[in-house]
């Protein structure tokens, strides 16, 4: 839906080229939570048959829980990379956007939970289609 919109509504400002899914690592410590390894494979298996989105591991792989903004600043940062920009962008630099659910955005009103700047930078992302 987030791809549709953006590629149609959006006044076609935005060319979708993909997507992540990104499982949390095991460091995030969540009672019941399968190991990563078990999250990426289930992950890869749900999108054998999709075109445009793949799992990535980095925060899996990551020794302890880390932030959603770094884990934007990273997937953005290797997007970046000159090989791949001329490869799929012409040169023109890739934009990370996060689609969430409500229950991510809801749990921004949970004190303590949220560092406020990564709110306000997750918010941005989260609408600046709607700008």
């Amino acid at each position: 839906m987030a791809r549709d919109y953006l590629s149609t509504h959006a006044n076609k400002k935005y060319e979708v080229i993909g997507g992540y899914l990104s499982p949390v690592s095991d460091g995030y410590l969540k009672k019941g939570l399968l190991s990563a390894n078990h999250r990426i494979g289930m992950c890869q298996k749900a999108l054998e048959n999709c075109d445009w989105l793949e799992v990535d591991a980095w925060e899996a792989q990551q020794p302890a829980w880390t932030r959603t903004s770094l884990v934007l600043a990273s997937v953005e940062e290797r997007l970046n990379k000159p090989e791949i920009l001329k490869a799929y962008t012409n040169g023109r630099k890739i934009q990370v956007m996060l689609v969430s659910g409500g229950d991510l955005v809801g749990s921004f009103l949970t004190p303590g939970l949220w560092d406020p700047n990564d709110v306000c930078h997750l918010f941005l992302l989260l609408f600046v289609f709607r700008l």
